[in-house]
């Protein structure tokens, strides 16, 4: 019967049935009364700051590597999502008894993975920082999805960190990290600058002083410079906190300023990112996040403070969600 069919005139191609479905973008989500932080990564202009979230994705199926200080797992804010993993600091305390591995909200339904290597001073041996990328690439091959670490932490340049980060990205983790709080090039420092890590200066929102309107300004502590990849909201930026004394117990929070706080953001971002192409490799994120970034929005004050020219040179881009 079907050969037949396949030399009767009328009859050009034979095949199977397929199922059709409807060319639609993915519906955005929408979170109402948010902090500034999130409402100002979901526009690309100030001006349309509406005291919402929207997001194409929540991160479901991506896992977050926090390489950091650890994180209070039973934190209202992770619901549940908080894995602790490995202690490399070797100090005896399975939790975050410092505060800053834990940033909340962006990647809302993405698996947070706790690798400490710091202790409760904020302090560790750049040892035990290689351990925990290391083991994060090992974690993350044995899982076989797709992945993000974030490493808020740094010390004067370093080979081998620079490359312990080029050997995670290689390896298919996607690496984001903090270009630090010095006021000064973050090309002097690593991880900062390695070139393929996603390194992310501080912004805020400030006041353009000749129009009076709201402007987008790197925060005065941030480093900057040409191994800077994107910035984002880092100054005063309300977080899940580790005293356990309020009421209810786990969901206190703290306000806290630094590029630690922005580069969770783009960890965040990325997550959504390889929520919706899982098959990305960490260079594509990186395209994408550039891609989608709303350009030349950032007061970077580089000759206001008399900066060196490598200020001049920071991409001035913003983060953004795509939604």
């Amino acid at each position: 019967m079907v050969q037949k069919l396949r030399t009767h005139p009328a009859v050009s191609v034979i095949e199977e049935h397929q199922i059709m479905h409807v060319n639609e973008e993915e519906k955005c989500h929408l979170q109402k009364d948010v902090i500034w932080n999130l409402d100002r990564i979901d526009t690309h202009s100030i001006d349309m700051i509406d005291d919402n979230y929207n997001y194409n994705s929540a991160g479901q199926g991506v896992d977050v590597y926090i390489i950091d200080t650890g994180i209070l797992t039973t934190h209202v804010e992770f619901g549940k999502r908080a894995e602790w993993a490995v202690n490399l600091a070797e100090d005896g305390i399975d939790t975050d008894c410092n505060g800053h591995g834990a940033l909340y909200g962006v990647a809302k339904n993405a698996t947070v993975i706790a690798v400490k290597v710091l202790g409760c001073n904020g302090l560790g041996k750049n040892g035990a920082v290689l351990k925990g990328i290391e083991w994060t690439v090992n974690e993350a091959r044995r899982r076989r999805r797709p992945s993000v670490a974030n490493v808020s932490v740094g010390s004067g340049k370093s080979s081998a960190t620079n490359a312990a980060v080029a050997a995670a990205v290689q390896s298919g983790v996607t690496v984001v990290v903090a270009a630090g709080n010095t006021n000064t090039d973050a090309c002097d420092f690593s991880p900062s600058s390695e070139p393929l890590a996603i390194t992310v200066l501080a912004t805020t929102i400030g006041t353009n002083e000749e129009t009076g309107a709201a402007q987008d300004c790197r925060v005065a502590s941030s480093n900057y410079g040409s191994c800077v990849d994107i910035g984002a909201p880092g100054q005063l930026i309300k977080s899940a906190w580790i005293d356990q004394r309020g009421s209810p117990p786990n969901a206190t929070y703290n306000i806290l300023t630094g590029t630690s706080m922005a580069s969770p953001h783009v960890a965040g971002v990325a997550a959504l990112v390889l929520s919706q192409s899982p098959k990305y490799s960490p260079a594509e994120v990186k395209a994408a996040l550039h891609a989608d970034s709303t350009n030349g929005v950032i007061d970077l004050a580089c000759p206001f403070i008399q900066l060196p020219p490598s200020c001049e040179i920071t991409p001035n881009k913003l983060l953004y969600t795509n939604c």
